[in-house]
């Protein structure tokens, strides 16, 4: 198992320094430049020739993107453009808020998904069925920020039991954390749990067809029995792999909600760095967010041995 960890997390940087190349020339193709954004319509020619030879933006792409790498490689991301602050504390301090609002969506997409996928397979065919599966449709059909919205519309305007915006540390007051994460939650969540509750329909479906299983009715075991303790751990180990990719899809959907509910994470930092041409913090930010998704998938592989004895790694 170390042997495998070990050639996973090497394995994991070829692709962060090609999603490095990727992003440093995506941002240098956006119309502008941190200096012109920064200074506005008045600048003088002069100075914005020496803010770019301050910040390096004189040199050559090649040169500056090697220079970055060099910087990173040590740990240092460099400095903000736009607020001249360490781009690695600026992710620091708002790294933990986003993984409250990922770790959130997540547990209210498998609290609704999970008894929503078993629930469907136990009453396969049935109203149940039927409605639960066009819930999920509809689920799945709405986006997220127009969700947030009319839950923002909801809880928090009409019936004024939410706060709509902020952010509060569990530290702070546990009551007043959950009040604040939970619309940005569910509001998140919900696409991934219509997602996961199918994809689990489906798998415990096909596992209830498997020989394991009729063999267990001829035991003398009960549909009870035979689904939750025969069939539902080897129908789980497919969802376990979704589970891992939609995290990629959660990172994503949180820089909208944050957006949307002025949450105070890095998915709204890198909204405001797009918006500053802020090619340092922009960077960084998107570095991290790729390797939280590696990290992840292999958490998620790791995983696969509990959930199956018979995956072994080596």
């Amino acid at each position: 198992m170390l042997r495998y960890l070990a050639r996973r997390l090497l394995g994991m940087i070829p692709p962060l320094l090609g999603i490095s190349i990727f992003v440093f020339l995506m941002i240098h193709l956006i119309p502008g430049d941190p200096i012109s954004t920064m200074m506005g319509r008045v600048s003088d020619p002069l100075v914005m020739a020496a803010l770019k030879a301050q910040y390096g933006l004189d040199k050559p792409l090649p040169e500056q993107y090697f220079i970055w790498l060099g910087d990173a490689l040590r740990g240092n991301l460099g400095y903000s453009i736009s607020s001249q602050e360490p781009v690695a504390r600026m992710i620091i301090e708002r790294f933990d808020r986003t993984l409250y609002l990922l770790l959130g969506g997540m547990l209210v997409a498998l609290a609704l998904a999970i008894p929503t996928g078993i629930v469907s397979a136990a009453r396969h065919n049935s109203w149940v069925d039927f409605g639960l599966s066009t819930l999920t449709l509809v689920l799945m059909s709405i986006p997220e920020f127009w969700l947030a919205i009319m839950l923002i519309l909801l809880l928090a305007v009409q019936l004024k039991v939410l706060p709509a915006t902020g952010f509060v540390y569990p530290h702070e007051g546990f009551g007043n954390f959950l009040r604040h994460m939970l619309i940005p939650c569910v509001a998140l969540g919900a696409s991934e749990a219509a997602m996961i509750g199918r994809l689990l329909r489906s798998s415990i479906l096909d596992a209830l067809r498997q020989d394991y299983a009729m063999v267990a009715r001829a035991k003398g075991a009960n549909e009870r029995r035979v689904l939750y303790i025969h069939v539902l751990r080897n129908a789980a180990i497919p969802v376990v792999t979704v589970v891992a990719i939609e995290i990629g899809y959660l990172l994503g959907g949180a820089i909208v909600i944050e957006r949307v509910f002025a949450y105070p994470g890095m998915g709204l930092l890198l909204m405001e760095a797009i918006n500053t041409r802020d090619y340092p913090l922009i960077q960084g930010t998107i570095l991290v967010f790729a390797l939280v998704f590696f990290v992840v998938n292999l958490i998620t592989d790791v995983l696969y041995t509990l959930i199956d004895p018979r995956i072994r790694y080596t």
